[in-house]
């Protein structure tokens, strides 16, 4: 069975998107921005879907600026491997 990851996105609603993101299931968690790419990409489809509408695989928009995005363990890995490279610099 594949082990999902599901993140908590929640930004501000200025232009500047600056938020945080989090997980009750993982001890990761940063702020935004700079954005991985990863999340950014997911983001950008979600951000097409109304309020309170979802998209298999990816997550749900549940308000305006609050989205729970979900990554398998791949994808968990890579934004593991692309938070902590964004930190780094």
């Amino acid at each position: 069975m594949k082990e999902y990851y599901r993140f908590r996105v929640a930004l501000d609603e200025d232009k500047d998107e600056y938020g945080w993101v989090f997980s009750t299931q993982s001890s990761l968690e940063f702020q935004v921005p700079p954005f991985p790419k990863i999340l950014d990409e997911k983001l950008a489809l979600l951000r097409l879907v109304d309020k309170g509408g979802s998209v298999d695989g990816l997550g749900k928009r549940k308000l305006a600026h609050v989205f729970y995005v979900v990554f398998d363990e791949q994808e968990y890995e890579q934004l593991e491997k692309e938070v902590m490279e964004l930190q780094n610099v």
